[in-house]
Order: structure tokens, then sequence, then C-alpha cells
């Protein structure tokens, strides 16, 4: 996986292991220093909290990366509590976010604005910190905060997020019934005025689509998915031929591993986009 910041870059190896080049004026490379890096640096495991990385995420000038456990790791510019510490100060190095600041829940996926971060917890909650300007923090106010704070699920008509995406000055959601959501500076419900609160953008405005169906897939369901509709296997691929009985086969002898646990696999996550996948 690889994540683009304004001025920096961040790569996942097959292997877990973060890399992280370019410009580094605040720390956002997390190598505990500030000088610019021309070539990719290999994070070390104990800076990392030692289990491997599975998605990361890079800002203007803060990077965020979600370990194969679900804690978020943060570092980089802090100046308005983007980084949810609870504090605006910079991070050189990666620092957890607090055990409970999600409350039991692992992260799934995390959006990045160039100062405020969106997290989505597992459990389908989504929380914002950083900057409040225009109201892309969904809080109903225009005030930062340096904490994680829950947007409540009544602005979602109560129903699970399960992907987010942060700008500059706005921010967006989908929720897994595939409605979009959008906030903050001249979003896209058509509104000349800041938004304060999620909106839906109503599915009549783009002739009835939804984005995508972001439902909770039975473990079987998930790896065949992975297997027929990754681009990797190419339009003309012979597997995507397979009657449904070979198919059964294949899954059955993948979900036959000991721990069985095939959609916690952070391969097959990242070839299925990152934390779109549910256990």
């Amino acid at each position: 996986m690889v994540a683009a910041g304004e001025f920096h870059s961040a790569a996942i190896t097959a292997k877990g292991r973060l890399r992280t080049w370019g410009d580094n004026s605040y720390g956002q490379l997390g190598h505990g220093h500030h000088r610019d890096l021309f070539i990719p640096h290999l994070l070390p495991r104990t800076a990392l909290g030692m289990p491997d990385v599975m998605m990361v995420f890079a800002a203007s000038y803060h990077t965020m990366a979600v370990n194969t456990e679900g804690r978020l790791l943060v570092w980089g510019n802090g100046r308005f509590g983007q980084l949810g510490l609870g504090t605006y100060i910079d991070m050189h190095t990666p620092t957890p976010v607090g055990e409970l600041a999600f409350g039991d829940s692992e992260v799934l996926t995390v959006g990045c604005g160039s100062n405020h971060t969106l997290v989505v917890t597992t459990d389908g909650r989504l929380y914002t910190f950083g900057s409040g300007r225009d109201g892309k923090l969904g809080h109903g106010d225009v005030e930062n905060s340096p904490v994680p704070v829950c947007v409540g699920a009544e602005h979602f008509f109560n129903n699970k997020i399960r992907c987010a995406s942060a700008g500059c000055n706005m921010s967006a959601v989908v929720s897994e019934d595939g409605l979009l959501f959008t906030w903050g500076c001249l979003n896209s419900t058509g509104h000349l005025r800041d938004t304060l609160r999620p909106t839906v953008v109503l599915p009549s405005v783009m002739l009835g689509a939804r984005f995508g169906s972001f439902y909770d897939l039975p473990e079987a369901h998930a790896l065949a998915l992975a297997m027929g509709v990754h681009v990797r296997l190419g339009a003309d691929c012979k597997y995507l031929m397979l009657d449904d009985g070979i198919i059964r086969i294949i899954i059955e002898l993948c979900a036959s591993r000991p721990d069985d646990r095939i959609c916690k696999m952070p391969g097959l996550r990242r070839l299925m986009g990152g934390g779109l996948m549910l256990p």
C-alpha cells in the first residue's frame, strides 16, 4: 500500500514494513528528526510497536498507520490537534492513540485531510478530530478538537460507516447501505455555505446511484470476491469462468487454515483495498 501526502510519501512492503521519504518539516516521516529524506527509509519495528503495518495514510504534514492489531499510530504536525493525542504539538515518531479513544473497537480505515482526521472503527462508528474550521469535523460547530469525538449515528440514519475521506475543507463518508454523506465547506449537497453536520447527498442527484455495497461479508464470500474481481486477474482470466463447485472447493481449502481468520490476513485486506473487509 502507498500513501502520498502533500510533500512526503509512505509505502508498506509485502512483509508489513513501513518506509517513508520526502519533506520532513514537522517530523511526518517518523524518524525522530527533521531532515528531509530523498530515498525510502525503513521505520524500525520498535518504533511502530512491533506488529506489522497494514494501512498507511498521508496528509499535508501528518501521517497515520494502522497495524495488524487495529491500533492507530500517528506522527507529524499536530498544530490543530489532528493527531488525536489531546495536544497541539508535533510528534516526530509514531505514537499510538489511546486504547480507549475509540471505545473497544479496532480501527477500520482513516481519512486524512490537510489538518483534520476521520477514523472509522470496526463497529461502524465515525470519530473526527483536528481543525474544525468550516465545520469539517461534523460536530455542529467550527471549534478544533485535539481528541477523537464520535459523530452521532443519528446523522447517518443510524447506519454504520464503512469508508471515509477528508479534503482540505470538507469531509465525506459512505454508509454500509451505500449512501454518501458530506459536510464542511461548499460540499456536494449544493449548499453555498458551510455545512456543520453530515448531510446526505440524495441518490436522485446521482441518478439513483449508490456507492458500493459496504456490507459485512461472510468469510467465504469475501474470499470469492477477492478472487473474482481483483484487477490483477484481468477480464479474460480463466479463473473467472470456474463453476460454483470449483470456487467452493477453493474457498473451503483456503478457509481451512488453522487460525481460520482469512479476513484478518494483511495481504488479503490490502488486496481488498485496505480496511473494507471485516472478520
